[in-house]
């Protein structure tokens, strides 16, 4: 229930700008190649709760966070090109058990067969 008082935020997606204000508002994206990168090792995805923190060294040998992070949302919208255009990919499926959304990495295995291995960010439920 929202406190008495208190503005509903609404944020529209026609334009490049709105995107970037909801996802700055309310969604951490997840790279695509931490998720391949565990994947490759055979590691099951955290929870989201558990990778805030996680780290990886990417192809071109840079320590990434795991999530894309609130600077970053905030350099696509300092920028001021309403033409530009992001790839995102929403991946939405059912947890496996209750302790974890894929307990024997079944679901994680096909999501890397479908990933390339291009910049790509995932709003993932996780």
């Amino acid at each position: 229930m929202a406190e008495e008082g208190a503005e509903k935020t609404e944020y529209g997606l026609e334009k490049f700008h709105q995107l970037l204000e909801l996802l700055i508002a309310n969604i951490r994206l997840v790279r695509a190649e931490y998720l391949l990168k565990l994947a490759q090792k055979g590691k099951l995805w955290p929870r989201r709760q558990e990778v805030e923190q996680e780290t990886f060294t990417d192809q071109n040998g840079r320590s990434q966070t795991a999530l894309v992070t609130l600077e970053e949302y905030q350099m696509l919208k300092t920028d001021g090109s309403e033409s530009k255009s992001m790839h995102i990919i929403s991946v939405f499926h059912c947890w496996e058990a209750a302790q974890h959304p894929d307990p024997f990495g079944s679901q994680s295995r096909r999501l890397a067969e479908q990933l390339q291995r291009e910049s790509k960010w995932l709003g993932l439920d996780m």
